[in-house]
């Protein structure tokens, strides 16, 4: 991976190559963060109005997602102070909730609510 020195894009490049977490999800993916696609109800584009190829389909699937945001929950609930970078948990708190909805609602919602109260414990630790 080429690091982009300087700006968002060069920290997330370096959150990237030092975090092995990160770097499971972004090869769970196949492609960059940046180019993720969405599930299934919002997949495709415009082109497909007029005759276009259909954006490619991603190879995640909701297991693959519960099988990283559980990773993440445990990485969290089994550490005493925060186990990653202020940059990297600030990604995560924001990362979370999003692939969470990969998944069913309810199961979403409780997912949710568990990462949530860990970064608030590992915040006050």
């Amino acid at each position: 991976m080429t690091i982009i020195h300087g700006g968002k894009l060069g920290r997330l490049s370096r959150h990237l190559s030092e975090s092995t977490k990160l770097a499971a999800f972004a090869g769970l993916l196949g492609e960059t963060m940046a180019n993720d696609h969405p599930p299934e109800a919002f997949r495709g584009n415009q082109l497909e109005l007029f005759g276009g190829e259909p954006a490619p389909a991603s190879g995640s699937t909701a297991d693959d997602m519960r099988e990283f945001l559980c990773g993440l929950l445990a990485e969290a609930r089994a550490a005493e102070t925060m186990p990653w970078p202020p940059l990297t948990a600030r990604l995560y708190r924001g990362l979370f909730p999003q692939l969470s909805f990969w998944l069913p609602e309810e199961e979403s919602a409780q997912l949710r609510f568990e990462f949530e109260a860990e970064l608030e414990r590992l915040q006050a630790a």
